[in-house]
């Protein structure tokens, strides 16, 4: 839609000062040789609705092509990648170099993912807008849904909330780009020219491993399921899988992002990564999260990692600052976190550890592997493939998944000792 423009004139202690200048202009001179021309151009967003059956519609479909990278996540022999806003393509890769698609979950408004084992069944987890469903994908190409949590998302949504339109337009899920426009109006001194608050839409925003990558949002330990709104982690009691029921909330900060559950030398924890810092919880009971430390940083976005007592994050500067760098934390004394060194970086976003490997995706710079990872003080990097433009990566038993903004990529790393890594296959995004 047109932003409109309104005009206030500006207030001023000495107005009448002011004033009486503005009658010396007036009567003196064109006011108008005070004044230039300013021309915008944008495109215009237009609200995209759908009807709350369309919102709710979730099915299998055979394999689709894969258009939009978004958060993976690997159990068992399945690979699960979500394309953001669309659903779960579900693929075969108990053979990393010949991965196969099993099918697509149409989840609409879908952007987080978790998977837990009950018996014989596979229980996934998965944001549907604003609601939590339960599914039953043991056959991929026959799903059940189980059971739907409405409205348990409200706060954590990262598109506009969906709102309800008119009868006509239905339900408000989100903007598209629409024709491009240009306005051209006078500026002049005095005079301040605004946007209402709301002339504008939000911005667009193998084995037995069960495991996401960093930039998770749901985590899991034991019968529990963890997500996060923006400022709090929301708890639900999985003692029948296949029914989860809301337990307890727990306040943390404002612009929470990322969980990791991490179980070492201080017990079970839980890593909480957001923009304004690392929040680390005690989950030795993981009915009741005790809050322990946290370590503050420059507001930017911060997936966090575990390994030992060393916690890895990585800080993005495009969220809010310039900043972008890994920081190296020690967390052995969880109540007291404390910064060891940082690393500059290009513009990261996920990262995994693996031993003495670490493993950065540092977005337009490629997947970077470091040496040293026990060692903080002596980080080396170690290989760089600049070709991906890596956003998150799940690295696991010598293999490594990589999401990339222009791909799947799965390497072997098992090697890497004696310095090798090996490309097993790749996956173009999107997919022709």
């Amino acid at each position: 839609m047109p932003v409109t423009v309104t005009y206030k004139t500006i207030k001023h202690s000495m107005k009448v000062l002011v004033g009486m200048l503005g009658l010396v202009l007036l009567t003196s001179c064109d006011l108008g040789l005070f004044c230039s021309t300013d021309t915008y151009t944008y495109n215009e967003m237009v609200p995209v609705y759908i009807t709350a059956d369309e919102m709710t519609k979730i099915e299998s479909l055979a394999p689709q092509p894969i258009l939009s990278s978004g958060k993976i996540y690997l159990h068992h022999d399945w690979l699960l990648i979500n394309e953001p806003e669309k659903g779960i393509h579900v693929l075969n890769n108990s053979d990393p170099a010949k991965p196969v698609k099993l099918a697509f979950i149409a989840i609409p408004g879908n952007h987080d993912l978790l998977v837990k084992q009950d018996g014989d069944k596979a229980i996934l987890y998965a944001d549907n807008y604003t609601d939590l469903v339960t599914i039953d994908i043991s056959d991929p190409g026959k799903i059940t849904v189980l059971k739907r949590l409405e409205q348990v998302f409200n706060n954590f949504y990262p598109q506009p909330v969906p709102a309800p339109g008119t009868p006509e337009e239905g339900i408000l899920v989100g903007y598209t780009e629409g024709k491009q426009v240009t306005e051209r109006f006078r500026r002049c001194p005095g005079v301040v020219y605004e946007a209402p608050v709301d002339a504008s839409p939000p911005p667009a925003a193998g084995g037995d491993v069960s495991q996401g990558g960093s930039l998770a949002r749901f985590a899991s330990i034991a019968d529990y399921l963890y997500t996060i709104d923006q400022d709090s982690i929301q708890t639900f009691h999985l003692e029948t899988p296949s029914s989860p029921v809301i337990f307890n909330r727990v306040g943390v900060n404002f612009g929470i992002e990322t969980l990791f559950a991490y179980f070492g030398d201080n017990g079970q924890q839980l890593y909480v990564g957001g923009n304004q810092g690392m929040y680390i919880f005690d989950a030795s009971d993981p009915a009741n999260l005790q809050k322990q430390g946290s370590i503050d940083h420059l507001q930017s976005c911060d997936p966090v990692v575990v390994q030992g007592n060393l916690a890895y994050i990585t800080l993005q500067g495009s969220c809010f600052n310039q900043i972008n760098r890994l920081e190296i934390i020690d967390v052995s004394d969880p109540n007291a976190p404390r910064l060891i060194k940082d690393y500059a970086l290009q513009e990261p976003y996920g990262l995994g550890i693996d031993g003495d490997y670490l493993f950065v995706c540092d977005g337009a710079a490629g997947l970077k592997v470091y040496e040293n990872a026990r060692d903080p003080l002596n980080l080396n990097l170690f290989k760089q493939f600049a070709e991906i433009q890596a956003r998150d990566i799940i690295p696991v038993a010598g293999s490594a998944i990589v999401i990339a903004e222009n791909g799947l990529f799965q390497y072997d790393y098992s090697a890497l000792a004696e310095g090798k890594i090996t490309l097993l296959s790749s996956i173009s995004i999107p997919e022709k």
